[in-house]
């Protein structure tokens, strides 16, 4: 029995409907992970960052899981057991954001206390959970037709009731250890789902948009201060982007180091206004000097009456913009403060302070007693963004009215900033460019406000302990292994190194309630870590109750008893939910329902041996992880990490199924395959943390210059291989029982070994940028260098061992191929390797029921091997370059030449080539290849300093000497420097690497000769491009060949069908055609005979018929 024949014509798409389809039946990931448990294989660890499933898996999906898919079918093809399940993200503001949108649709209110009181929060939950799975088939439909192999069956959700329990006991635990506190913090925060959310989110969605900026005037009052210092009856000038938190203005700050000035307004006298000295260039502008005229001579605007440091305007007080909290006048307010928070680079150096809406101003106002952590607040501004009734009285100046309450702040901006001018209070205001956060989720800008929260505190002890796991050490080791290494060792290190409390809690009703139960008067606190601790400590619960769910509808009514006695009332759930950002940072214990099940499963899997999320999970699930696990172990979470950059439209911006800006995954997949999409995707800038500009051209490229000439070598083994009856012979490792002596078959089986070492290698490393584009080169080797060269072998042309060795060698090959390839394209490596290892014997080890049954090839190459390597290698440099220098001079390749030479300065690489000279006459098609000792005199070499190399010795004048040096050598003083490694320039010593060698070519003379030449740094090759008449004969002869088999191809023929050929026209070497076609010419027409087809050849004045006819 042969090999099955293999369909010219198939798309790769079917190919892998095909190996689908076999996966199933055969159950095959199945009995993968069967036979590791029952091989007791060690376990390899691997987390899956979960995704939301209220959306469609777009390429960034199909990227993170291509590279996870990758690594544990690699570790686990290395002997070991990998758990490889699916998580699914089911909490938090992407769900509630999806209901709130259908909330809003029916007409209702969406505000949180709306929620609560119109829809009900089981009510509004419910329809959470209806909806948070609603695209979990088609993810899975997905993710499978992709190629990845996880377990959907036994998935996790953090909807899961022990997936929520596992994070009541994380949170209770970082409780116990004190790094939990309740306070009021200015957070960023989103109005649209009206909720604050943790630094790191707000720092996910920066946009560039545009406000006003607003400069403002504030009369300085009548005091002793200001009269000691001139300025009674001056103006400070504030500055501000957000004029809707003008009415919460309670002071005024300045830099107390920096100079300010009194400055008068020339033109009118009676403006003097108060300015940091090296902003008054924001009143008074230079005027822009016109094109082509010499600056005019300027009258100055203003005169400096007096100049101060900001500390000597302390306490200076000023007239309110607006009238809402003047009886703050009687804690300090409208005064003027002093913190080095306020620069010199924007505004005027006097900022206007709204201590319940910026985290500055909150701190420096607290700091001078202005407000109190524990005091009440002036924020008129509700959870949806609209101000509230504390600012509700309407404010009048002359027509002009003012109404606040109950609008959104930022909607308010030109109204406040035209009743502000309307009353002479504002200088200026235009629009101001500049990048501003926004909800990561809802995609509207954020405001900073003042609530209380609960947090995780980020302390010193705790911050140093992330860092250490976070640190490359001297002697190279670390926790942690991040690729690429500097995002670990730059953005990462600089985001721990400033990181700041952890704000937990979200004013929701879609998450894991916060298991905090608090007295009325909030000095008595429990925290809940079980179900079963939650059970015997709530009234409402006995110890036969059922706790199947623990969100918040069925634990906000629950209550119990206050410690201090009967007297208080009972104790109530805060109502809080967790951020879902730290439930992504538990999944390591919640997944496995940690520690109330699988403790021995758990130590056995954590620290995770490999993750793999996206660029924008470092300030996300890579923090969080390590932020609970260093609290909790003082461990890293995991071992290696693997960043993705950011998935763009072909545009470069984000891709919007709004916009349409990117085609569907699943039809790009049927044209062009999973294979050719996840090898587009991982052979790109994006492996390495950068952004790729996704482009369907490139799939269907990677599919037409990888995978089909793959393709065509293998069917080509195939179709070679069933003419005779082909059975390999291989040993337990997939090698030829009786290695073959030929030099290139030896060279492609070296490079295959040399190939699977790299790989191991750089994989161990988890360093997949440099595994690609090699197994991509190495494609390219053995379809366009081995197999083209061999195919009159492998035909049978030569001889019949010839053709046994050829096949052997291309079957072993293909195999190894085969088993590398499958973790990184698993289809068609499949699929192949099925029909390679169908001839061998049942009992061979190399032969399964899939090649992903298989262990990762172990091979590497002997010394001896990886020379040969290196001689083809130079062998393959020449030909190349004869080609470019074919191209250059415009003789095609099927047109012989007389004459090649060759040199080198490197006696190593002339040996090399003159070994392999046969293989470099007939790729390029000439007669004679000459490896002269003596250089031709039209050659010469020349030297150059390697400006890069030296840069870093700090040489100085010794640079010069270098340079000086290298000019004066000749062709033999750097042969001799070659020889020798290094040379002394006036005393400064310097090695090869650290001098460019070049040639240089007479070309006069070369051309004189009939030669032209083409070089690189380690060779130079000339040709005589003169083509005379029987150079032209064999010419002809070489295309008439070429259009017979390009007639075959039209026909759709294989080898083994016989045709007779038919070629007519003037005088040619029809001999030599026949001698190159293995069968008889004819020149006139068989009667009676099938025409397969027909074509002509012009050459010059002369025109050839061809014609093949079935035999």
């Amino acid at each position: 029995m042969g090999f099955e024949q293999v369909d010219v014509a198939t798309t790769f798409a079917k190919y892998e409907e095909e190996v689908l389809e076999m996966w199933e039946r055969e159950c095959v990931f199945d009995e993968s992970m069967k036979r590791a448990l029952e091989e007791k294989r060690p376990h390899y660890s691997f987390y899956d960052g979960p995704p939301f499933a209220t959306g469609l898996p777009h390429y960034g999906h199909i990227l993170a899981g291509t590279i996870k898919d990758i690594v544990t079918r690699y570790w686990h093809m290395n002997g070991y057991y990998v758990r490889r399940r699916f998580g699914w993200d089911t909490h938090g503001l992407p769900v509630e954001f999806e209901i709130d949108k259908e909330i809003e649709k029916e007409g209702k209110s969406t505000a949180p206390k709306d929620i609560i009181s119109e829809i009900g929060i089981a009510n509004y939950n419910q329809r959470c959970r209806n909806i948070v799975m609603r695209y979990s088939k088609e993810w899975e439909s997905t993710v499978k037709r992709c190629g990845r192999w996880i377990d959907f069956e036994n998935d996790y959700k953090t909807m899961d009731v022990t997936f929520m329990e596992s994070v009541w006991w994380v949170f209770k635990q970082l409780f116990e250890a004190g790094q939990v506190y309740r306070g009021s913090r200015v957070m960023p925060f989103s109005t649209k789902c009206a909720t604050p959310l943790s630094n790191m989110e707000a720092n996910m969605d920066y946009r560039d948009v545009e406000d006003p900026a607003v400069y403002m005037t504030f009369p300085i009052k009548p005091s002793e201060k200001a009269a000691g210092l001139g300025i009674e009856g001056a103006i400070f000038v504030g500055w501000t982007t957000t004029p809707w938190t003008l009415p919460s203005n309670l002071a005024l700050c300045v830099n107390g180091k920096m100079e300010y000035s009194l400055i008068q307004d020339i033109a009118d006298p009676t403006k003097r206004f108060v300015i940091m000295t090296s902003r008054v260039c924001e009143l008074y502008p230079a005027p822009k000097k016109k094109k082509g005229k010499a600056k005019a001579p300027e009258e100055p605007k203003y005169t400096t009456l007096a100049t101060f440091a900001g500390e000597a305007l302390r306490g200076v007080t000023y007239e309110p913009l607006f009238p809402f909290f003047q009886e703050w006048e009687q804690t300090g307010c409208f005064s003027v403060l002093v913190d080095d928070y306020v620069t010199d680079d924007s505004g005027t150096g006097v900022v206007h302070q709204a201590p319940f809406f910026g985290e500055d101003d909150y701190r420096v106002c607290l700091a001078h007693g202005l407000i109190k952590a524990d005091g009440d607040m002036v924020c008129p501004v509700d959870d949806t963004g609209c101000f509230d009734d504390t600012v509700a009285e309407v404010l009048s100046f002359g027509d002009l009215k003012l109404s606040l309450a109950g609008r959104y702040v930022k909607a308010c901006d030109p109204e406040i900033i035209a009743f502000l001018k309307a009353q002479g209070r504002v200088l200026s205001s235009s629009m101001y460019r500049h990048s501003y956060p926004h909800c990561w989720r809802s995609h509207t800008p954020l405001i900073q406000k003042a609530l209380p929260c609960w947090f995780i505190r980020i302390d010193d002890q705790l911050k140093e302990t992330m860092l250490d796991l976070n640190s490359v050490h001297d002697d190279g080791s670390r926790h942690m292994r991040w690729v690429p290494e500097f995002v670990q060792t730059r953005r990462f290190h600089q985001w721990l190194a400033n990181a700041r409390d952890w704000n937990v809690s979200r004013n929701r009703f879609w998450g894991t309630p916060m298991p905090i139960w608090m007295s009325e008067d909030g000095t008595q606190v429990h925290v809940i870590g079980s179900r079963a601790e939650l059970k015997e400590h709530m009234a409402q619960l006995s110890d036969d109750s059922a706790v199947d769910d623990i969100h918040r509808d069925s634990v906000d009514g629950l209550t119990m008893p206050d410690p201090r006695g009967p007297d208080f009332p009972p104790m109530r759930r805060v109502t809080e939910v967790f951020d879902c950002w730290f439930e992504s940072g538990s999944m390591p214990y919640a997944q496995l329902h940690y520690p109330f099940e699988n403790k021995e499963l758990f130590e056995q899997s954590f620290p995770a041996d490999f993750i793999a999320e996206g660029l924008d999970q470092t300030r996300g699930w890579f923090y969080t992880l390590l932020v609970i696990s260093a609290a909790l172990r003082k461990q890293a979470p995991f071992k290696n990490l693997i960043i993705n950059g950011l998935v763009l439209a072909e545009d470069g911006k984000k891709m919007s199924k709004s916009l349409r800006n990117f085609p569907d995954p699943l039809e790009v997949i049927h044209k062009h395959g999973a294979d050719s999409l996840r090898l587009y995707l991982i052979n790109s800038p994006v492996v390495r943390a950068e952004s790729l500009k996704f482009n369907e051209k490139g799939v269907m490229q990677v599919a037409s210059d990888v995978f089909r000439p793959l393709y065509n070598a293998y069917r080509f083994f195939v179709q070679n291989a069933d003419q005779v009856d082909f059975v390999p012979e291989l040993t337990d490792e997939g090698l030829p029982v009786s290695p073959s002596a030929n030099t290139l078959d030896r060279w492609i089986l070296a490079n295959c070994k040399r190939l699977l070492a790299f790989m191991r290698e750089e994989m161990d490393g988890y360093r997949l940028y440099t595994v690609v584009p090699e197994l991509v080169r190495f494609i390219d080797q053995l379809t366009n260098w081995y197999v083209r060269m061999n195919r009159r072998r492998m035909k049978g042309a030569v001889s019949s061992q010839d053709q046994v060795d050829s096949l052997t060698t291309l079957h072993a090959v293909l195999v190894q191929l085969c088993i590398a390839m499958a973790p990184f394209t698993p289809f068609m490596p499949d699929k192949m390797y099925l029909n390679l290892v169908s001839v061998l014997p049942d009992a061979h080890p190399i032969k399964e029921t899939s090649v992903h049954l298989l262990r990762f090839p172990t091979l590497s190459a002997s010394e001896e091997e990886l020379s040969l390597v290196d001689t083809v290698a130079d062998m393959q440099n020449v030909v190349d370059l004869g080609r470019a220098l074919r191209d250059n001079v415009g003789v095609g390749i099927k047109t012989p030449l007389r004459k090649m030479v060759i040199t080198s300065h490197s006696a190593t690489r002339m040996r090399h080539v003159a070994e392999l000279a046969e293989y470099v006459k007939d790729e390029l098609n000439v007669l004679n290849v000459e490896t002269p000792e003596v250089k031709p005199e039209y050659v010469t070499l020349t030297a150059n300093p390697n400006f890069g190399m030296l840069k870093d010795r700090k040489l100085g004048a010794g640079l010069k000497k270098v340079r000086d040096g290298c000019a004066k050598l000749s062709h033999d003083d750097i042969v001799k420097f070659l020889e020798a490694g290094e040379i002394d320039f006036d005393g400064v010593t310097v090695a090869t690497a650290e001098v460019n060698i070049v040639y240089a070519v007479d070309k006069p003379k070369a051309e004189s000769e009939g030669m032209f030449a083409n070089h690189d740094p380690n060779f130079l090759v000339a040709l005589n491009t003169v083509v005379d008449d029987e150079l032209q004969r064999m010419a002809v002869s070489r295309k008439l060949v070429s259009t017979v088999q390009g007639l075959r191809k039209k026909a759709a023929l294989v080898p083994t069908d016989a045709v007779d050929v038919v070629i007519s026209g003037p005088d040619c070497d029809l001999e030599e055609v026949t001698q190159l076609l293995r069968q008889t010419v004819l020149t006139e027409e068989p009667a009676e005979k099938e025409r397969l087809g027909e074509d002509e050849l012009v050459q010059g004045e002369a025109t050839y018929k061809v014609a093949i006819f079935r035999s």
